[in-house]
């Protein structure tokens, strides 16, 4: 990640709104905009965007699983999912077999060529999951990842509500 300014102020009981640093949201935007950009470097190399290779890594997870299934895994819209699908079919990185009770569904399974994509990708991953977490503590990790589940629940039970 590049460098990143901090701004010192003078008064750290600013009004709530006021200083962007103590925002939750900008400070994940901030953040994630750097994580994006990381990670599509690494994904490049199996040409693939970041959602769609966490698509590829439900499916392998859930292998057999229907469409419908890994859109509620992956929490997004069936018009989101649809052309991720269709690329990693492309790709030869999945295989779609319809199903046996219903004609308009389809199970999902990772090819072998996926699972060599999956692999090449593997260690920059990790060599980047290391790098986000390496001045953590496994308990602060773990606090951070409770606190982004947290986070994520807030925003789908506000979604749910508009």
């Amino acid at each position: 990640m590049g460098k990143t300014a901090h701004l010192q102020t003078s008064d750290d009981t600013a009004a709530p709104g006021r200083d962007l640093e103590g925002l939750v949201g900008y400070q994940l935007r901030r953040v994630g905009a750097e994580v994006v950009k990381e990670l599509s470097r690494i994904f490049s190399a199996v040409d693939l965007a970041p959602g769609q290779f966490s698509i590829l890594m439900l499916i392998a997870e859930h292998s057999g699983c229907f469409q419908m299934d890994l859109a509620r895994l992956a929490n997004v819209d069936r018009s989101t999912l649809v052309p991720m699908i269709e690329r990693l079919a492309r790709l030869k990185f999945i295989k779609r077999s319809q199903s046996d009770t219903d004609r308009r569904a389809f199970h999902l399974q990772v090819t072998a060529r996926g699972r060599k994509a999956i692999d090449e990708v593997m260690p920059g991953l990790g060599d980047f999951e290391q790098t986000l977490t390496n001045a953590m503590s496994a308990r602060e990790k773990t606090a951070l990842l409770r606190s982004l589940r947290h986070v994520e629940e807030a925003l789908l039970r506000r979604q749910g509500t508009e």
